[in-house]
C-alpha cells in the first residue's frame, strides 16, 4: 500500500525504457543517438507508465482505506471524502475535516460494510473514468480522495499537462509536424515528473493516515437518520 516500492518500480521501468529507446549509458550518464521514432516511442511508453502509476496510487489509497475500516474499525480521510461525494458536493472548494464528516453523515451509511462498499464503488468509478495525466486528470481523480491539491507542485502539474499534450501529438499528428524533443531537455522534464510522482504518493499516504475511529463516524451517521 503506497509503499516506496511502488515508486521504485516506476523508476526501474523508466530506466529500462531510457536504455532501450534512448540508448542511455548508465555508467557514463549520457545518451546515444536514438532515431526520432525511438524518442517518440519512449515518450508514448513513458506516458503510459505514468498514467498507470497515478491510477495505481489512487487505487492503493482506496483499497488501504477499505481494509482499515474492515479490519481495524477505523475510518480515514479518503473514506470521509469518498462518502461525502466531495467532487459533487464541494466542487473546487477546500473543505475541513468537520465539513467532510458532516457531509458524510448525510449519506446515512448504517453499517461498516456499507461504508466499505460506498468507499470502493465510488472510488473505483473515479479511476475507471480517467484517461490521461494532465492536471485536470489529476484533480478529477485525487480531489475526491481528499488529497490536498494545493500541496502539489504547480510546475509538476504543468509538466504533466505538457507531456499529456505531447503524447496526443505523437499519437495523432503526422511526422512532418511533430517536433522531436531534445534529449537533455527531455531528461530534465522526466526527472521533474518522476519527483512529482513520488510526492503524489506521499500526499495520498498522508490522507490515508488521517484517521478517526469508525464508531465515531457511524454514530454520527446514525444520529443523522
Amino acid at each position: 500500500m503506497l509503499k516506496l516500492s511502488r515508486f521504485r518500480a516506476l523508476e526501474k521501468r523508466e530506466l529500462s525504457l531510457r536504455r532501450q529507446f534512448l540508448q542511455w549509458d548508465v555508467a557514463a550518464q549520457v545518451f546515444g543517438s536514438p532515431s526520432p521514432d525511438e524518442i517518440r516511442a519512449y515518450c508514448v511508453l513513458f506516458h503510459a507508465e505514468i498514467e498507470a502509476y497515478v491510477e495505481d496510487v489512487a487505487k492503493d489509497g482506496i483499497e488501504y482505506s477499505k481494509g482499515l475500516l474492515r479490519d481495524k474499525n477505523v475510518a480515514n480521510g479518503v473514506l470521509f471524502s469518498l462518502v461525502a461525494g466531495m467532487h459533487d458536493v464541494f466542487g473546487d472548494q477546500a473543505i475541513s475535516d468537520e465539513d467532510r464528516l458532516s457531509a458524510a453523515r448525510t449519506q446515512k451509511p448504517k453499517s461498516k460494510l456499507e461504508w466499505v462498499n460506498l468507499c470502493g464503488k465510488q472510488g473505483h468509478q473515479i479511476i475507471a473514468s480517467n484517461h490521461g495525466i494532465k492536471e485536470e486528470n489529476i484533480i478529477r481523480m485525487f480531489r475526491p480522495l481528499g488529497v490536498d491539491l494545493g500541496a502539489l507542485d504547480s510546475v509538476w502539474l504543468a509538466e504533466m499537462t505538457q507531456m499529456g499534450a505531447a503524447r496526443g501529438s505523437i499519437a495523432h499528428d503526422t511526422l512532418k509536424i511533430q517536433a522531436v524533443p531534445n534529449l537533455t531537455d527531455l531528461k530534465t522534464r522526466v526527472d521533474l515528473i518522476m519527483k512529482g510522482c513520488d510526492e503524489l504518493r506521499q500526499a495520498m499516504l498522508s490522507v490515508c493516515k488521517t484517521t478517526v475511529p469508525a464508531t465515531v463516524a457511524l454514530a454520527g451517521a446514525a444520529a443523522a437518520t
